[in-house]
């Protein structure tokens, strides 16, 4: 093979071949045609059903034709359902499996997978009768009816929202700002019988320690005052209030949050997370659905389509099927005991999974597997990669690529995410053939909205993990992925590109294998934020004690878009910004916009971009672009590009910008991740300033990718 000094004439063939359409081209067209080839039916070793809330489903077994295994006439013992490895109880009809799912409990995964294998021996639900007692008839049952809606993500909330030991999601329904008042409707399907009590679900968005409380809200409910809430700091609410009798009525009901009288603090902002209400009706099916709890006596239910099925789901994991009631005409009379959670469910009720797919065996647990380099990316983005593995293959380096579906179908029983993606990549480190992986390479898009609650983001999403950090609550962290043994140093060096289309791929791929063919300039320029001179002694201090030749070094404590322009189009092999930054900017007036990253014009060598500020690198909001992807995907923009995605102190910025530059002037470091891993591998990360450092600042391009320097 190669070394990788020779390997630069084969990376420009290929460049060459990929723009001319000449034989790369035509390599990608047999890839792609190989990839289309199905599998046959022996690669095919269990089926996949995935669900995305809790109920009874029933997946049809004619559903299974397209799979290409007799599923059907088979004897009951033939079909085992599992989750997480974990055998789920089913009960098997003529013609449909049903069992009792659940929804999936992480932040990560819409939704939960359960595995069923044909011709394996599995679990049958117990069949019970109900008790045969004397119970008096009840006409009322308890009945309680939640109200959520996900509008609104607020990451400083993060792991501050703790309820009855569960820490919640940073999701919200509304904010109730100060002076104003917040309308809520709710519909109920069915008629409340007395009294009713109402709980919400609040969390407090401002605070002031001088005051208390921070928050008071007068709750009002079809227009008629109940009572007034308060509470103290930024911390999360959960109060239950009593209606009185008659004031909610089956249909619309409208539950007012006002925020507008005068309160203890002058500026009081909080947010809706979700209603619930809870009173006494009729036992009547919602959707041939009915659920019984904490009830004692004989109860008539009513409003079936048909006969349905009664299960016991006091433990969900081990449902029982009951028998011993009476139906007529859609109704069903049963004894119910106060410890018993009853589940009623008529034909029309029964959930349909969300899909149901066979699912193809992989090799990525095959322990004499080796690679140097591991490309995570979803089945759309593979075709345009195939120039670039072949470059690093060429390179010396043994490249695997995987695909998100292997991952999760292997990995991932159950639950999918972030998560699941580190388990594959920790086995892939730990138990295939040494040497283990050194560089992780993520070729997809990712977005904070993991179950899509706003709708309309990318599609090929290779999602992120979410970490803790001080000033913002949590942000997204691609290190962990590359963070073995959990000490916030990474072990395998990662970068990502935030794509969500093959073109993108495509054009990526061949300016990072032009890149390392180029002539680059020998200056290096350092920017600093003018506002502040402390930007600029920073500056000064990470040129000195990195080891930058003074004569070869452009300083520039700008204030503008077209000041720094022009210093960057001048050409430099590395540029080096130290100020105030957001996602859309550097600096406090704008020392470069994303609407100005057009206007640059690398005509020799793209520079490598080191950002020692705060959220440059954001690569996960489902709509908006950071200017570090703006960089990126510029056509004359670079391909390697360092930046934080979280809010962090420039004196922890310090020991990590030193320590990159150095690397990035040591020519014995060959791959921008390697100067990465290096430049964290004596961080003290037990100050936790420097751990979010370790954590957040990453880097959006190819980690193997060769340093071009003068």
């Amino acid at each position: 093979m190669p070394t990788e000094k020779a390997a630069p004439i084969l990376i420009l063939f290929l460049i060459i071949m990929v723009l001319a359409g000449g034989c790369a081209n035509a390599n990608i067209d047999e890839t792609r045609s190989s990839l289309a080839t199905p599998k046959s039916l022996s690669d095919y070793t269990y089926m996949t059903i995935q669900i995305d809330s809790d109920g009874l489903y029933s997946v049809d077994l004619d559903q299974f034709g397209h799979t290409g295994i007799e599923i059907k006439n088979r004897s009951s013992s033939d079909y085992h359902l599992s989750e997480a490895g974990t055998p789920i109880p089913i009960y098997l009809s003529d013609t449909e499996l049903i069992f009792y799912g659940r929804a999936p409990d992480n932040r990560y995964s819409t939704r939960r997978t359960y595995r069923l294998q044909v011709g394996e021996p599995g679990k049958m639900m117990d069949h019970s009768p109900l008790p045969s007692a004397e119970l008096s008839s009840i006409a009322n049952i308890s009945r309680s009816f939640h109200f959520e809606e996900n509008f609104l993500y607020d990451s400083s909330a993060s792991g501050d929202i703790e309820l009855n030991g569960e820490v919640l999601e940073p999701w919200f329904w509304q904010t109730i700002q100060v002076g104003s008042a917040v309308e809520i409707e709710v519909e109920l399907p069915v008629e409340p019988v007395d009294s009713a009590e109402l709980r919400l679900g609040l969390w407090g968005v401002t605070e002031n320690h001088f005051i208390e409380p921070d928050h008071d809200l007068d709750v009002v409910v079809n227009g008629e005052y109940v009572s007034q809430i308060a509470w103290d700091g930024k911390r999360y609410y959960s109060g239950t209030l009593s209606l009185p009798n008659s004031l909610l009525s089956k249909g619309t009901n409208t539950i007012t949050l006002d925020n507008s009288g005068d309160g203890s603090a002058s500026i009081d902002i909080s947010r809706v997370d979700w209603v619930d209400l809870s009173f006494m009706a009729q036992p009547v099916a919602v959707e041939d659905v009915l659920q019984i709890t904490s009830t004692q006596g004989k109860v008539q239910a009513s409003g079936f389509s048909d006969r349905p099925l009664v299960v016991d789901v006091s433990n969900k994991d081990e449902p029982i099927l009951l028998s011993g009631w009476d139906y007529d005409s859609g109704s069903v009379t049963l004894p119910v005991s106060k410890d018993m959670e009853l589940l009623l469910v008529g034909p029309d009720g029964l959930l349909d999974p969300a899909s149901v797919d066979n699912v193809v065996g992989s090799d990525l647990r095959n322990n004499n597997e080796q690679a140097d380099m591991i490309i995570v990316t979803t089945d759309d983005l593979v075709s345009p990669l195939q120039p670039l593995i072949a470059a690093r293959e060429a390179q010396s380096l043994n490249v695997r690529l995987v695909t998100l579906n292997e991952i999760y179908e292997e990995f991932g029983t159950g639950q999918n995410g972030p998560d699941t993606i580190s388990d594959f990549i920790r086995y892939a480190y730990n138990d295939w053939d040494k040497p283990s992986p050194r560089y992780l390479f993520l070729v997809g898009e990712a977005s904070y909205d993991y179950q899509s609650y706003l709708g309309g983001g990318p599609t090929n999403i290779i999602p992120a993990p979410m970490v803790p950090v001080r000033y913002s609550g949590e942000t997204v962290s691609d290190n962990l992925l590359g963070d073995m043994d959990g000490d916030h140093k990474p072990d395998l060096a990662v970068g990502r590109w935030p794509v969500d289309n093959p073109k993108a791929v495509e054009a990526l791929v061949a300016r990072t294998l032009a890149y390392e063919m180029s002539e680059v300039s020998d200056s290096a320029l350092f920017i600093a934020d003018g506002s502040s001179q402390e930007f600029a002694d920073l500056n000064q201090k990470l040129a000195n004690e990195s080891g930058f030749q003074v004569d070869k070094n452009s300083e520039l404590a700008s204030s503008s878009d077209e000041e720094l322009i022009n210093s960057w189009n001048q050409g430099a092999w590395l540029v080096t910004y130290v100020g105030h930054g957001s996602m859309e900017r550097w600096g406090k007036q704008g020392v470069l916009t994303n609407s100005a990253v057009a206007g640059l014009d690398s005509s020799t060598a793209p520079p490598i971009v080191l950002q020692l500020t705060c959220l440059t690198g954001y690569f996960a909001h489902p709509f908006d672009q950071s200017i570090s992807e703006t960089l990126l995907l510029d056509e004359s923009g670079p391909v390697l590009v360092i930046a934080a995605t979280s809010l962090t102190l420039s004196e922890s910025q310090q020991p990590f910008g030193i320590n990159i530059l150095r690397q990035l002037l040591d020519p014995a470091v060959i791959r921008i991740g390697d100067a990465l891993v290096l430049a964290k591998a004596d961080l003290n990360v037990s100050d936790p300033g420097i751990q979010e450092i370790s954590d957040t600042f990453g880097l959006l391009g190819d980690p193997a990718t060769i340093i071009a320097r003068p």
